[in-house]
């Protein structure tokens, strides 16, 4: 259980440095926080419930949100006692998103952001907050341009915490986040350019979880990546997962299991890759 109260002994001084500029951000504000149920965003809201005078952690449920990330978002938001607002959005009925284009996630955070600083202005809070952490902002991300137009801040980034320091500071403080692997939108693991339709998004989710739900692992890396087999319409899984995840299908004699079921999904091939798990990976075919 988290305390309800941050001991700065547990703490670097150069890290209470950090948790102080983001002390200052929320003092006295009414505060939503864009909440995915990752470490980022778990971690700014338990901040955001400490220093703020109110907070409603907002989840934006999309065709492209992966189940996992839908349920840890509902368990965290719980076991720290935090509100938590739903709100489901259709983004493939946005043209620009739903064409994937390489600009695919400047539109659909573009929509998203809109969604809450709206809900902000009706519900009169003060401000709108985002998990992007200062690692981020060394990578190339459409999202981050979208991010850039609009007055929604980035305390993280703000405090020059990196995604490492999160993990630290999430582990001292015991958060449920502590030990979760990324999740990422669903459309990330679709070349760009392949249109995404609702079917194919359920497809990857449904691959991803009877993956983990068959191996009783919720916290390793792990991607189904699908490819087009052009000219025809078949298609292929490319499982990405890191060793761990690898060794628990071979020693485990899992591999036609999934094989079976991944088809059964539409899948007509299904393989591993060897190059084992990287994060962005489909940026490579550009």
């Amino acid at each position: 259980m988290v305390s309800s109260q941050l001991d700065r002994n547990k703490f670097t001084k150069d890290l209470w440095k950090k948790i102080d500029i983001i002390q200052a951000i929320f003092k006295d504000q009414k505060v939503i926080v864009a909440f995915s149920g990752g470490i980022d965003s778990t971690f700014l809201a338990f901040l955001a419930k400490e220093f703020a005078q109110k907070v409603l952690v907002v989840l934006i449920k999309a065709p492209t949100t992966p189940q996992q990330e839908f349920l840890q978002a509902q368990k965290f938001s719980k076991e720290l006692s935090l509100t938590l607002e739903i709100i489901e959005e259709n983004t493939l009925a946005i043209p620009d998103i739903a064409q994937n284009s390489e600009a695919r996630c400047y539109f659909c955070k573009q929509q998203i952001l809109k969604i809450l600083l709206t809900l902000a202005e009706q519900r009169q809070f003060d401000l709108v907050v985002d998990g992007t952490n200062v690692s981020d902002l060394s990578t190339t991300r459409a999202g981050l341009k979208a991010l850039k137009e609009t007055p929604v801040r980035s305390p993280l980034a703000e405090a020059e915490l990196s995604k490492a320091e999160i993990i630290q500071i999430s582990q001292i403080l015991n958060l449920p986040s502590k030990d979760i692997s990324s999740q990422a939108c669903l459309a990330s693991r679709v070349p760009f350019n392949v249109p995404l339709t609702p079917q194919i998004l359920a497809q990857i989710d449904q691959s991803e979880q009877f993956i983990r739900t068959l191996l009783k692992n919720d916290h390793s890396p792990l991607r189904v990546r699908l490819h087009v087999l052009h000219p025809t319409t078949n298609l292929l899984g490319r499982i990405e997962c890191e060793n761990e995840i690898h060794q628990q299908i071979i020693e485990g004699g899992f591999q036609q299991k999934i094989v079976s079921q991944l088809k059964k999904f539409g899948f007509t091939y299904v393989t591993i890759d060897l190059h084992g798990f990287k994060s962005g990976s489909m940026h490579e075919m550009l």
